[in-house]
């Protein structure tokens, strides 16, 4: 049993993963402050490389208000990197289509299921674990304080929007991959199938013209 999609969905698919791949390298969230309008203190975050800001080190206001490094676990990052490395290889050279055994192709299915729950932690656990659990409000907040004059300013950032879209468009052709091969596996493993697989099996282990041979020797 095979099913298609339209070819266009393997392009969509490999959009998606690189502007996964990309949004690992910009900035997912920002701080700022404002004193009578005037920003006074910048802080990006990036997933990779944690806090960095724009404006000159030694500023002792900017400094003072950097945020904690939120620590996500570097080997996510590496892990969802090789994910995507593996997933595209697989889209270019192991197609559903051009495959004469889908069975063979399970163990590329599940790079397509790892890449979704990695993307998933991104957008979801991310948030909740890392942002909101260090007073970082999500997805955005403006916080004035009238009477000292100024205004904090928390916001997600173009990296945490750009793996939201990636794995909106890797989400089709993954599911597909996927279950295309896990229906073909529950057919090949029907009772049916493995009785019929297991005579053939025991009509190869019996050398019928051996004994047929040897029958007609001793008559």
């Amino acid at each position: 049993m095979k099913t298609s999609l339209p070819s266009y969905f393997k392009l969509i698919f490999v959009a998606g993963a690189i502007l996964i791949f990309i949004s690992l390298f910009v900035d997912w969230y920002t701080f700022q402050m404002f004193h009578n309008g005037t920003l006074t203190v910048s802080w990006n975050y990036n997933i990779i490389f944690e806090w960095s800001t724009d404006f000159p080190s030694g500023i002792s206001v900017n400094e003072r208000y950097r945020p904690e490094n939120l620590e996500v676990p570097p080997f996510i990052n590496f892990l969802c990197i090789a994910a995507i490395m593996f997933t595209l290889y697989t889209v270019f050279f192991k197609d559903l289509e051009q495959a004469k055994e889908l069975i063979s192709l399970k163990k590329y299915s599940i790079g397509f299921v790892c890449l979704i729950v990695l993307s998933l932690f991104y957008i979801v656990i991310f948030p909740v674990l890392y942002l909101i659990a260090n007073e970082l409000y999500f997805p955005s907040l403006v916080d004035n304080n009238l009477d000292l004059a100024i205004t904090f300013s928390y916001s997600i950032s173009y990296g945490y929007v750009i793996q939201l879209v990636g794995c909106l468009l890797i989400f089709p052709y993954s599911v597909h991959y996927y279950i295309t091969i896990t229906q073909f596996e529950r057919q090949e493993n029907t009772p049916e199938k493995r009785i019929s697989s297991y005579l053939d099996t025991l009509k190869e282990q019996i050398d019928f013209d051996r004994y047929i041979a040897e029958e007609e020797e001793l008559a």
